[in-house]
């Protein structure tokens, strides 16, 4: 048995062992082939089978190491240099945003005299009066809006008033006329 075999054969036991532990004295857990480590293999094939098609699942695959360091409890004691260099990778990744922001609070910079105008400042004395005005001129709104309805009645009396003397005035040449057609027939007949 060269090196390899033996150290195969050790964790081998090593597996046996801690499956008889885990199981205890029940009957122990059936294998489809005789070797955990071709268990193993078998699994890591599947699974790499599985991650192939989805480059999703395996970036984060890829990146599962990284968040068990992050996730260890002792993080903060073990950063060393190599934490430095992931924190500049966070900072590059976000330069596009940061550049971003950047402009923005510049061009609030370039702004600022207009926030800093003599109308803004006076807003808060204005403030008061502008709601006086507005109240008068909700009270105008309200005093004109039962003139506009006044004056809406006033104008239907009108035109029924009008449409009546027109009315009237048609019925007066229907008559006129007919006394006038009379008027003619007699002249014509003597």
């Amino acid at each position: 048995m060269d090196a390899t075999e033996q150290v195969l054969a050790l964790l081998e036991l090593r597996f046996a062992d801690l499956e008889r532990q885990v199981v205890g004295g029940k009957k122990p857990v059936a294998r489809r082939s005789g070797s955990v480590c071709e268990d193993l293999l078998t699994a890591d094939c599947n699974v790499s089978a599985v991650l192939s098609g989805h480059e999703s699942i395996g970036a984060v695959a890829r990146r599962l190491e990284q968040l068990d360091r992050f996730l260890d409890p002792t993080f903060e004691e073990t950063c060393g240099p190599r934490d430095v260099e992931a924190k500049a990778e966070a900072v590059l990744a976000a330069l596009p945003q940061l550049e971003r922001e950047g402009r923005m609070l510049e061009q609030l910079r370039e702004q600022m005299p207009a926030l800093d105008s003599r109308e803004l400042t006076d807003v808060v004395r204005l403030t008061a009066r502008l709601e006086k005005l507005t109240v008068g001129v909700l009270e105008s709104k309200e005093s004109l809006d039962e003139v506009s309805v006044k004056v809406a009645a006033l104008l239907q009396r009108y035109n029924d008033v009008v449409a009546s003397v027109e009315e009237m005035f048609g019925r007066w040449d229907d008559a006129l006329t007919r006394i006038e057609y009379s008027r003619i027939a007699r002249k014509d007949v003597e």
